[in-house]
């Protein structure tokens, strides 16, 4: 592979995550999970600097990062690794991961 082949392909990653969000050019994808909103809505859960973003086929939902007040590993009865959001307006409950603690850092 030629030496900037990593950059492009990060480069296109990121303008893949923008388009689907509708995001600045700025906003850069650290990482992407394999996740479900609520315990029945599988998707994946996209991570930046300034957003926390959910796609499915059935919903989209984007969280500027200045408008979250916490977030915390959760455990449910049936459902152990997932993750709380709070913002002001909303409270998501993402689980279902593989790796949770992997997403928490």
């Amino acid at each position: 592979l030629p030496p900037n082949a990593a950059l492009k392909a990060d480069r296109r990653r990121d303008e893949r995550f923008q388009r689907l969000f509708d995001l600045p050019d700025t906003a850069i994808l650290y990482d992407d999970y394999s996740c479900c909103l609520g315990p029945v809505l599988s998707g994946r859960l996209y991570l930046s600097q300034n957003f926390v973003c959910f796609d499915s086929p059935f919903k989209k939902v984007v969280i500027q990062v200045g408008d979250i007040i916490s977030i915390s590993p959760a455990k449910h009865v049936f459902i152990p690794n997932a993750i709380n959001v709070v913002t002001s307006k909303e409270k998501y409950f993402f689980c279902n991961f593989f790796k949770r603690d992997d997403c928490l850092e």
